[in-house]
């Protein structure tokens, strides 16, 4: 399960081609799509995720792209995995 980082900043990309992410405790900005900036703004408010709802809701992205963005989005700490809510 994965949660979105609560203190990231999202603002819109001049030329309209997605928005940029501000991760304050990395200091990176980094650009997403509209289609990943929809996903993470449905979990912003700390609602759970799996790997599972995110391919269910990116179904344009293969299984290898939706593994390899949420490597990368947990690297950047635009998404933070949480143990088991099962305990």
């Amino acid at each position: 399960m994965y949660k979105v980082n609560p203190n990231i900043l999202i603002y819109n990309a001049s030329d309209s081609s997605g928005v940029f992410v501000f991760v304050p405790i990395t200091g990176n900005t980094l650009r997403l799509n509209y289609q990943f900036h929809a996903f993470i703004e449905q979990y912003r408010l700390g609602l759970y995720f799996s790997e599972e709802q995110m391919r269910a809701a990116l179904p344009d992205y293969s299984l290898d792209e939706i593994e390899q963005s949420i490597k990368h989005l947990s690297t950047e700490r635009i998404i933070d995995k949480v143990k088991s809510l099962e305990a």
